[in-house]
């Protein structure tokens, strides 16, 4: 985000470490990227909201849908605190919940403390503390960057602090997502930070994303109480109502790290770990909350159907997409434009570049594609792309 050029996209999926990235509609996404700076091809991708993001609703192994938006974050998000009310000391329980997540701060000062001691055995880690919210009362979508305010102190001169957002059902399961090696993990973001790194660069940061400077360490003080602002990682996630958010903090890495988990026995070894709240100590989560937008259906004037949204928190002077008969934003852009990109990009180099699949090879003469195959090119990638129907009848 700090990048100085003004010409730039945000692509944001979710996923494996591999199949998003090669994935053909990520494919595509790249080659029209490159066309347009590299070939000063007119691929239309400029044309398009700055901002393409998947939004996840829970469960779904297969994938989700794309949205556009205008900036990063959403200009419309409602910053929303959820305070850590702590209710019980640590349990060493695997689901045990030691507090609760809600609107108000609590008057008056607790605290959990939790051992920092390496694990006995495989599979058997230190667990920390987990806080809950209310059941959702309405499907809630959550997306951009989190923050997770904590005052801490350690009884030795470090402390590494791991949390975990978590998606718990009506029935108390939590929901998965896909890991990283395509399995099943329960886990909806993370975030991480080590207390003796807790100084802030207060040029760089803001309310909803901490700039560590990391150019000293701040020891810790046996009992002394600090304050750390913890980073964790975008997400996007639409939380069903329902459902509630759980945050897990802990001295090592969470449920969904599988095997690839951290642990610093140097100064977590034989430690005790305190998190407070309450009072003048206020601990809380800020979640981006996004409000609901409006749903509008537009027809294009070649006959595709395309989703338009309008939201008066929403729009922008520039949200106006080409093609589009209103004046508010696309969310699936017109597959009738992305036929002008194929119409556009003649020769077979640029074609080469795409799935085979994606190639109708035996219409396809060397140097040129005819009409016919071009049409059958862009109607394939129309259902890449997220049209509701495909572009028409070519011939």
């Amino acid at each position: 985000m700090l990048a100085k050029s003004k010409p730039k996209k945000l692509r944001i999926h979710s996923g494996s470490h591999f199949h998003p990235f090669h994935a053909e509609e990520a494919r595509i996404d790249r080659l029209r990227w490159f066309d347009h700076w590299l070939k000063n091809n007119d691929t239309g991708i400029m044309d398009e909201p700055p901002v393409k993001l998947q939004i996840r609703t829970g469960g779904n192994l297969k994938g989700y849908p794309f949205r556009y938006e205008n900036e990063w974050p959403l200009a419309r998000t409602q910053w929303t605190k959820y305070h850590l009310h702590i209710e019980r000391e640590a349990s060493d329980k695997k689901d045990a919940i030691e507090g609760s997540l809600v609107a108000s701060p609590a008057k008056t000062l607790s605290k959990a403390t939790y051992p920092g001691a390496a694990a006995t055995r495989p599979g058997k880690a230190p667990r920390g503390i987990s806080f809950v919210t209310p059941p959702m009362e309405k499907d809630t979508e959550v997306t951009g960057p989190i923050v997770l305010k904590l005052w801490v102190s350690s009884t030795n001169e470090d402390m590494d602090i791991f949390a975990t957002i978590r998606n718990i059902d009506a029935d108390g399961k939590d929901v998965c997502e896909i890991g990283q090696q395509e399995d099943e993990i329960a886990c909806v973001t993370k975030g991480w930070l080590r207390a003796s790194h807790r100084k802030l660069d207060k040029e760089k940061s803001t309310p909803y994303r901490p700039y560590h400077a990391h150019d000293e360490r701040q020891w810790l003080k046996d009992g002394e109480i600090v304050e750390c602002d913890v980073e964790i990682w975008p997400t996007s996630m639409v939380f069903k109502k329902g459902h509630k958010i759980r945050l897990d903090i802990g001295p090592v890495d969470g449920i969904g790290s599988l095997y690839f988990s951290h642990f610093h026995a140097d100064y977590n070894q034989g430690a005790l770990n305190t998190v407070y709240s309450g009072g003048d100590k206020e601990s809380y989560l800020l979640l981006p909350i996004i409000p609901p937008i409006v749903q509008r259906l537009c027809v294009e004037g070649s006959g595709a159907k395309v989703k338009c949204f309008s939201s008066a928190a929403s729009r922008s002077t520039s949200s106006t997409m080409p093609g589009c008969t209103r004046a508010n934003r696309c969310s699936k852009f017109s597959s009738t434009i992305r036929f002008r990109y194929f119409e556009k990009s003649r020769t077979m180099a640029t074609l080469q570049a795409w799935p085979a699949r994606l190639v109708p090879a035996p219409r396809a003469r060397i140097g040129a594609l005819n009409f016919r195959a071009m049409a059958t090119v862009a109607m394939t990638s129309a259902s890449v792309f997220g049209t509701t129907r495909p572009i028409g009848n070519w011939r």
